[in-house]
């Protein structure tokens, strides 16, 4: 119950997210009715589960982050430094996620 209801949460505010996203340079893609988000910009793609709070930075799946929603999402992907972002091996395999 819990996780059905951080989904609708999350998925009622879709809209919002993605404009407050774009305002920080991040485009949205909401993939597989809402279980799956993937933000990107130039050097940096996060992925985010809303139902399990898991949020990955460039596919590092061994270092998944805890966040309930897209709001405490988009504060990780602002706080994540530059330089940090474009040295991940991962970075340079930006293929669309499916």
């Amino acid at each position: 119950q819990r996780r059905d209801r951080r989904m609708q949460r999350n998925l009622v505010s879709e809209e919002q997210a993605r404009q407050r996203a774009a305002g920080h340079g991040f485009s949205l893609e909401v993939h597989n009715d809402g279980h799956h988000w993937v933000f990107r910009n130039d050097c940096l793609v996060a992925e985010w589960w809303p139902s399990s709070a898991k949020l990955v930075l460039n596919r590092d799946y061994l270092h998944d982050v805890h966040a309930h929603d897209w709001p405490q999402v988009l504060a990780t992907l602002l706080g994540v430094q530059p330089e940090r972002a474009r040295s991940s091996p991962k970075t340079n395999n930006l293929e669309p996620l499916r």
